[in-house]
């Protein structure tokens, strides 16, 4: 299991019994990129940090990861949120992909903590551009993106 020596700077640890508290309407973005291959050890340490977001300020909440037993650090949670404006393939590679998708970050954080997942494919589809989109607008641009398929592995 990763164990967290020191809290980066800039970053706020949730306690935990505030983590499914916080995540149930968390939204944040700033995905990681994954590759196919990558192996994602997750830990079930939970730190806020603020952002400037298309220019509003946003707390981020992020989740300790190693990936490919690199050095450990902080990602967002919209790393294991990034689905396909038709995510019907991408839904139907695995039971997992479903449960990732219909849940919150607070659901996705009692289905990832303390797993090992492994990115087993990359699919492409259209991605909401968060650069040219306006969501407070309602408004969307979308680009082709390729999207990871997680498997747990242990």
């Amino acid at each position: 299991m990763l164990e967290l020596q020191k809290i980066p700077e800039g970053y706020t640890k949730v306690e935990p019994e505030q983590i499914a508290a916080v995540l149930q309407n968390s939204g944040s973005r700033g995905a990681v990129l994954f590759f196919k291959g990558d192996k994602i050890q997750i830990s079930d340490i939970v730190a806020s940090r603020n952002v400037k977001l298309n220019g509003k300020d946003q707390v981020v909440y992020c989740i300790y990861v190693q990936i490919n037993e690199q050095a450990p650090k902080f990602i967002p949670f919209a790393s294991f949120r990034q689905f396909p404006r038709d995510a019907q393939e991408l839904l139907g590679k695995n039971a997992f992909m479903r449960a990732l998708y219909d849940g919150s970050d607070a659901d996705r954080f009692s289905l990832i903590a303390k797993k090992t997942l492994i990115v087993e494919e990359l699919i492409e589809g259209e991605g909401i551009d968060w650069q040219k989109s306006k969501p407070e607008e309602k408004q969307f641009v979308y680009k082709t993106k390729k999207f990871p398929v997680f498997n747990i592995t242990q």
